[in-house]
């Protein structure tokens, strides 16, 4: 006697034995920590980072106290390999906390994965410290420090609100980085990323842009200078009190100029113009870039 097969359920039977012979892998990976440091409130806090969701706020105490939490889950069908584990490294010295993450490496092969990933970041400091930060794809918020600021990021986003320190330096590659408030001087460097100084009361600026943005809203200063260039991007300047002269110079680019800012001279690449109220000079460059001014 024969038996008659069914060529659909065959065909089915074989699909589901070849999916039961697939392995399924699974990696979960946690890291918490909760502790207090004792510091130097005039010391230095430098943050090492990637892939991070951080808030830093600056208070009246002693210490700083850090809260770490990382959980990292990964779903896949194949292989996966893992080397090392998540954690974070934490140093005193000088006065100063220092905190360096460690991603473990992965590798993994097969058709379907599933990433899980949360990793938070949060420190309370004295506001009085001086802050470094090293980040790459962060989301960084701080809030109340007066200390010196140094931002090296590339990629992902940084917030800086209620700043009262005098000393800034920004470097951002492809993120966005905004502040309100701060004094003294500023020093900052944007490839394709966009910088936004907001409220500010800076008595010194340099910087420069590539195919970014950079915007700056300040009052200012007698005697202050004030110097940007872009290559394609664009430079916008708004005064929010003061005065003083400007000195812009494009090749290819465009300059456009609220009306309070009288024109004193023209040339076909320059222009000189005068804002009344003060004595601060302003130098702004752009190649192929736009050059705007605004009185707030």
């Amino acid at each position: 006697m024969s038996i008659k097969r069914h060529p659909y359920r065959t065909i089915a039977v074989s699909l589901a034995m070849a999916l039961a012979c697939t392995t399924a892998w699974a990696l979960t990976d946690t890291f918490h920590l909760d502790r207090v440091y004792p510091v130097d409130p005039r010391g230095a806090l430098t943050l090492i980072t990637s892939d991070a969701d951080v808030a830093i706020v600056g208070e009246e105490r002693t210490d700083v106290h850090v809260v770490v939490d990382y959980v990292s889950e990964i779903k896949s069908r194949g292989r996966v390999r893992k080397s090392g584990k998540f954690g974070v490294e934490i140093s005193l010295s000088g006065g100063g906390l220092r905190l360096e993450d460690r991603h473990p490496a992965l590798s993994v092969s097969g058709n379907v994965s599933i990433v899980t990933h949360k990793y938070h970041i949060r420190i309370r400091a004295p506001r009085t410290m001086d802050l470094y930060i090293r980040c790459e794809d962060d989301d960084y918020a701080v809030r109340g420090i007066q200390g010196t600021v140094d931002l090296r990021m590339e990629g992902g986003n940084a917030s800086f609100t209620d700043m009262h320190g005098d000393r800034f330096a920004f470097k951002v590659g492809d993120g966005d980085c905004r502040m309100s408030g701060g004094r003294g001087r500023v020093q900052a460097s944007v490839e394709d990323g966009n910088l936004i100084l907001e409220k500010g009361e800076f008595t010194s600026l340099e910087g420069a842009v590539g195919d970014g943005t950079i915007m700056v809203e300040t009052t200012l200063a007698d005697g202050g200078r004030y110097d940007l260039r872009a290559g394609d991007g664009t430079l916008r300047f708004a005064v929010a009190a003061g005065g003083g002269t400007f000195w812009t110079s494009v090749e290819d680019g465009e300059v456009r100029a609220d009306p309070r800012f009288r024109l004193l001279e023209q040339t076909d690449e320059t222009r000189r113009y005068v804002l009344p109220g003060g004595s601060a000079g302003i130098r702004l460059k752009a190649v192929d870039g736009t050059i705007i001014l605004e009185r707030r």
